[in-house]
């Protein structure tokens, strides 16, 4: 965006299917004038993300001026209806990814029978928590 100076920088890590539950130390390196380390630590979850089906469509992400959490409300709001989540076409931004997490997050929720009832999924609820809405939504789904 015209006149903006601060960059961010989104690390997707996959964890393949065989990989042990636990905690892992990943380091991040990044080179700019000087490297810059940031060592962190992941945790991996029993959860299984199923493959999204064939033919569940894309779509096309929010407008760049939405909110970061805009990807995972339009996601959100396909829940309820039972209509599958529908991924971009391509990963090219970070609302893009975060729409892929957030449409990887309502599979999982439907394969939990008992977790999460409609209510507990509205929309209208989530948004009214804050800024960080979505990440409240995760933590009921990931225990």
């Amino acid at each position: 965006m015209q006149g903006q100076n601060t960059r961010s920088y989104l690390l997707d890590i996959y964890a393949t299917p065989g990989t042990p539950v636990g905690r892992i130390r990943v380091e991040a390196q990044l080179k700019a004038a000087t490297w810059l380390v940031a060592p962190l630590e992941v945790r991996v979850l029993e959860t299984r993300v199923p493959r999204l089906p064939n033919g569940s469509g894309s779509a096309a992400g929010p407008n760049v001026a939405a909110p970061a959490s805009a990807p995972a409300l339009m996601q959100l709001q396909r829940y309820p209806g039972g209509l599958l989540p529908q991924v971009p076409g391509s990963i090219l931004r970070f609302s893009d990814v975060a729409q892929r997490n957030a449409a990887e997050d309502m599979l999982v929720a439907g394969q939990q029978k008992s977790a999460l009832g409609v209510l507990v999924w509205s929309p209208i609820r989530w948004r009214m928590v804050g800024a960080e809405w979505y990440l409240r939504v995760r933590d009921l789904l990931n225990g």
